[in-house]
């Protein structure tokens, strides 16, 4: 079964996210994506997405995922590399930041209640 998990930021009204994943044949293994509806996934749109070479996929590996976000650009770090320069134009203002996991639905994700465990998650403002 695939596996996804990652940060949701800006969230207010809309949202972004930042998945990454273990479905390869998606064209990648992670994307950044804005939702203007927040709550409602089918408003999602894929902004971009790309193949991290360093992501760990097998049982019992562990990832460490990075987001940094100042104004309009973003930058999306795996395992202590850089991944990706993100535009964030699309995904305006301010807005809560949080972590998440079953970004997608359906028979060949993983089944609802499976457990995804997270450690020393950390937001730093870095200032006006």
């Amino acid at each position: 079964e695939y596996w996804s998990y990652g940060f949701q930021f800006r969230a207010d009204d809309g949202m972004g996210y930042v998945v990454v994943h273990s479905k390869t044949s998606m064209g990648g293994n992670w994307d950044l994506t804005y939702r203007w509806d927040a709550p409602v996934a089918s408003t999602g749109s894929v902004i971009t997405y790309g193949t991290a070479s360093n992501l760990k996929m097998n049982a019992g590996d562990s990832n460490k995922l990075g987001l940094m976000v100042i104004d309009d650009v973003g930058v999306l770090y795996l395992n202590d590399q850089k991944v990706s320069e993100l535009n964030l134009t699309s995904i305006p203002g301010a807005g809560t930041t949080g972590i998440a996991t079953g970004f997608y639905a359906g028979e060949d994700w993983e089944p609802d209640g499976t457990l995804t465990e997270f450690e020393d998650f950390s937001v730093w403002s870095l200032g006006d």
